[in-house]
Parts: structure tokens; sequence; C-alpha cells
């Protein structure tokens, strides 16, 4: 039994590693791309008040404009925490994995390295509190100053 512990524990600790290793290569791109004006697409897969996507746009590092087609539905709350920047998403995935969740699985753009897909189920045995989220329609945008 203990044997399996430790074989648990261990696959725990080299998935967190390689969650690491992911991020920091992924940021690494995203850094050395050094984009500052793009606009993307957000969806949330969840059992939440909605809306459930948006069009983010961000111009010189800053969030300029969050679109989204309203419904009965919609919770200010999820509209808020629409507004991010990619490097905003860099630092969620971030605390994410410093919580040590039970799942995770992230994928970034082979590219500019920005997170496409992101899944995070903190606790197996809890319902509703996995976050799953994917960026999408990533557009690099010329801005006129």
């Amino acid at each position: 039994m203990k044997r399996l512990w430790l074989v648990a524990v261990l696959a725990g600790c080299v998935e967190q590693a390689e969650n690491r290793s992911s991020l920091d290569e992924a940021r690494e791109r995203w850094d050395s791309a050094g984009l500052d004006n793009y606009v993307y697409t957000f969806a949330n897969q969840c059992e939440c008040d909605g809306p459930y996507e948006f069009t983010v746009t961000v111009i010189n590092g800053e969030v300029d404009q969050v679109d989204y087609e309203p419904s009965e539905y919609d919770s200010q709350e999820a509209i808020d925490a629409a507004g991010k920047t990619i490097e905003d998403w860099f630092s969620e995935i971030e605390e994410a994995l410093a919580a040590n969740p039970d799942d995770t699985s992230i994928a970034y753009d082979g590219e500019f390295g920005y997170p496409t897909d992101i899944s995070v189920d903190y606790d197996r045995g809890m319902a509703d509190e996995e976050w799953n989220s994917t960026l999408s329609a990533f557009e690099v945008i010329n801005v006129e100053e």
C-alpha cells in the first residue's frame, strides 16, 4: 500500500513539474513575441451564470474592450472576470498550479505561447469547482498612434 501511495505522489510531482515547465516555455514565447495589441475570444465551459463567450481587445498591454452577447443569465462577476490580458491568463494559471489541483490540462499556442485550452479540477470529489476555458480567434492588431 505504501508503494502505491508513493507512486501516486511521485506521479503528481512529475505532472506539476511538467505543467510548470510548459507554462514557463509558453510565457517565454509570449514575452519574446512582444505583443501589446491583440484581440481574442474567450469562452467559459461551466455550470455558472453567463455570458459564456467574450471578445477581448487589448491595446498597449491593457484591456480596452470586452464584448459579449447579452442574455437574461448574465452575471456582472463573469463579465468583470472576462477582461484579461494574456499576461493575466498566465498569472491565473500560475495561481491554479500553485494550489496543486487534482487534474490539469493546459495547451498553449505553438507560435505565440498564449494559452488556448485550460482545464483545472481542484478536487475530483467536489462538483462545480473546476475551471474550463478556451481562448481562440487570436489576432494581432495594428493600432495607429
